[in-house]
């Protein structure tokens, strides 16, 4: 794998976005800490960074409220900065953050943006946790978060936002968003009370994703692949093998045999020069964050660091 990287480095390094370039130089060059902190830096001043930032309005938001309208909200943007790499003590992320956790208390514990209904969404609350945990933003708030994700985890070890309606069976889509949100909640804030009931969920949700080989469906264990393997930069809210994969990868869960058929099909899915598509889901953005989907840079950074990791086991 190592061989390929230096066979798309050049190409990848003539992006002109900062933020991509200070994660190729952080997962892939092993840059100095020193010109890592100076490549973060720069983030703000340049690139899609820079594009999302001009669209913030002068109290700290985006768009209409917290969760609309999708994708340009403040939810869902200060989460893509975040992917991005975006300086996490930077006062305008900040600023972002803070409005989010203006919002109430739900009736059963977790932040509600909703108007309509009195309860939390988990999917929403797992999202949350994690754009709160990287800012290190009210540690309190962050805990509360915390212990409702830890009171709606199933008893197969995943997690569902329809758990109300009976749904017994957990989703990819929710439990890959709460798993992301307890992993940097861990992270941030092992200090805080609930860390060793959190690192019990952490590793039932991590089992339940091994388990379902990380590319099946549940019950019924129907293969998905359309879905699965249609891989969006940002992420959102949809499950996929490679934000999967690229999750385990960054908080370096070993190698286990149910990763295979996913790592074959993040291999599967390159194109015959060794670089992989972008997939975007519908719905409105500030703008693209590149001009040519079907040659990705920002997804062949992800699927090499994935590759470079899990290959070379």
């Amino acid at each position: 794998m190592r061989e390929e990287i230096k066979r798309q480095l050049t190409w990848l390094l003539d992006g002109e976005d900062p933020a991509l370039r200070y994660q190729i130089e952080r997962d892939l060059l092993g840059t100095s800490e020193d010109k890592l902190v100076m490549l973060q830096r720069s983030i703000p001043f340049g690139g899609w960074a820079k594009v999302l930032l001009g669209q913030q309005k002068a109290d700290g938001s985006w768009g209409r409220d917290a969760y609309g309208p999708k994708w340009t909200c403040t939810h869902y943007v200060a989460y893509e900065l975040l992917q991005l790499g975006f300086p996490s003590d930077h006062p305008d992320l900040h600023r972002a953050v803070s409005t989010l956790l203006q919002y109430p208390d739900g009736s059963d514990g977790g932040v509600n943006y909703a108007k309509t209904v009195p309860y939390s969404d988990v999917a929403i609350n797992g999202t949350l946790l994690a754009i709160t945990s990287c800012t290190n933003r009210d540690s309190v708030r962050s805990s509360m978060i915390c212990d409702f994700l830890l009171k709606t985890q199933l008893s197969d070890g995943g997690w569902n936002s329809a758990f109300r309606e009976d749904e017994s069976c957990s989703s990819l889509h929710t439990t890959i968003a709460v798993l992301e949100g307890l992993l940097r909640y861990r992270h941030a804030f092992s200090e805080e009370e609930s860390h060793g009931t959190c690192e019990q969920a952490i590793e039932r949700g991590i089992t339940f994703l091994l388990d379902h080989r990380m590319v099946e469906s549940h019950p019924t264990k129907e293969r998905i692949r359309d879905d699965f393997a249609q891989f969006c930069f940002p992420v959102r809210y949809k499950y996929d093998v490679m934000r999967a994969l690229d999750l385990f990868r960054e908080f370096s869960i070993p190698y286990d045999a149910r990763m295979d058929d996913a790592l074959v099909l993040l291999e599967s899915k390159a194109r015959r020069n060794g670089r992989w598509a972008l997939k975007s889901q519908v719905g409105a953005t500030y703008g693209k964050i590149e001009e040519n989907p079907s040659e990705s840079r920002w997804n062949t950074l992800r699927a090499l660091r994935i590759l470079d990791r899990y290959r070379a086991s």
